[in-house]
C-alpha cells in the first residue's frame, strides 16, 4: 500500500512540464432577444452571425458595429495562434431553454420571473431526472440534453429583451 502512496508523487516529480501553447480568447457578449430562441435554426443563425461577419443576414441578427470571431482566427489572421477559446455569458444557456414548443409560454411572458417560472412544467421531466440523479442538489435545472446545465442564477427584474 505504501508503494502506491509514493507512486503518484514520484510520477509527478519525474513528469516533464507541458509546453505552454498560445491561445486566443474571446468573450462574446450579445443582446438576448426572444426572436433568437424561437427555433433551433434561429438560435443557430444568431450564434453563427456572432461568430462570423460573413454569415448571410448578419445585419438582422447582430447589432451594427459588433466584431466577429472568425476574422481574428487563422488563416484570416496569419498572426493568430492555432488554438482559440470562445466563451459566452451564462444567460446564453437560458435562451436555449426558450426554444421550440417547450419555451413558447416563456417567450410570451413580460418579465423574466414569469418566463423562468413558466419553464418548470415543460422541463419537468429533465428537472426530475437531475433531482433524482443528484438528490439535495438544486443547481441543475432546465437541461434538455443528457448533460447537466448548471443554473447559476438569473436576474428577476423586468427586461426589455423579454418583451
Amino acid at each position: 500500500m505504501r508503494s502506491h502512496a509514493l507512486s503518484l508523487p514520484l510520477a509527478l516529480a519525474l513528469a516533464a512540464p507541458a509546453a505552454p501553447t498560445p491561445v486566443r480568447m474571446f468573450a462574446v457578449g450579445h443582446k438576448v432577444r426572444t426572436a433568437d430562441a424561437t427555433t433551433y435554426q434561429s438560435l443557430h443563425d444568431k450564434m453563427a452571425a456572432l461568430m462570423d461577419a460573413g454569415f448571410p443576414g448578419r445585419a438582422t441578427l447582430v447589432q451594427t458595429g459588433v466584431d466577429d470571431v472568425a476574422g481574428h482566427l487563422f488563416p484570416t489572421d496569419p498572426g493568430a495562434p492555432a488554438n482559440a477559446l470562445v466563451v459566452f455569458p451564462e444567460d446564453t444557456g437560458l435562451v436555449a431553454a426558450l426554444i421550440g414548443s417547450r419555451g413558447a409560454a416563456a417567450r410570451s411572458q413580460t418579465t423574466s420571473t414569469d418566463a423562468i417560472a413558466s419553464l418548470f412544467a415543460p422541463y419537468g421531466a429533465q428537472y426530475a431526472y437531475y433531482s433524482g440523479k443528484y438528490p439535495g442538489n438544486r443547481s441543475f435545472a432546465f437541461s434538455s440534453s443528457p448533460s447537466p446545465t448548471p443554473c447559476t442564477g438569473a436576474s428577476t427584474r423586468p427586461s426589455a429583451s423579454w418583451r
